[in-house]
């Protein structure tokens, strides 16, 4: 008689236990932090790389060393940081990007401070129609102010794939209505 009863308890709740687990499964996927999925979507950035920097002159594009730069996710994935080293003339300075997705607001927000000005800047943008990741310091009104006391805002563009990847930047002197291509950068996954 106690076998039969603990069995029936066993066939009944076998069921309702794979039943909690299916939803303890949907209440942890429906749970996870709504940055998770916009900074999922950065991924494919992970990782060590061999950087070509370009900039632009009156004369062309001038191509400078390959620099390396590594991306890793940060704080459980809330944030991706990247490290690299970037020409600035004669110099070659430390570049720290820090990359986020700002839930409330539906926006990346990037952070860039480097060794040679020390000047954190501060961006926003979201993913184009393209899939490229479009960010200006516009809206954050973080602009570069030049000697001259003019202010120069910057338009930062990543148009990824898996294994390689093109970063540009572009300015502007009159908040946005026309651009100036600065730099652009080709990224390769390093050996």
């Amino acid at each position: 008689m106690i076998r039969a009863i603990m069995t029936a308890a066993v066939l009944v709740a076998a069921p309702i236990s794979a039943h909690a687990q299916e939803d303890a499964s949907e209440n942890a996927a429906a749970e996870a932090p709504a940055w998770r999925a916009p900074m999922e979507r950065l991924a494919h950035m992970t990782g060590a790389w061999s950087v070509v920097h370009e900039s632009a002159e009156e004369t062309g594009w001038v191509s400078h060393d390959a620099q390396p730069s590594s991306v890793e996710y940060m704080l459980d994935g809330a944030g991706l940081r990247e490290v690299s080293l970037f020409p600035f003339g004669e110099d070659v300075a430390t570049v720290e990007t820090i990359f986020g997705y700002d839930a409330m607001r539906e926006v990346y927000r990037i952070f860039v401070l480097d060794s040679q000005f020390g000047v954190p800047d501060v961006y926003e943008g979201n993913f184009d129609e393209s899939g490229a990741l479009v960010a200006t310091n516009i809206r954050p009104d973080t602009p570069w102010v030049t000697p001259s006391g003019a202010n120069l805002h910057f338009r930062l563009t990543w148009s990824t794939q898996e294994d390689a990847h093109l970063f540009t930047v572009d300015m502007t002197a009159d908040r946005g209505e026309s651009w100036t291509p600065l730099y652009r950068s080709t990224y390769t996954r390093a050996e």
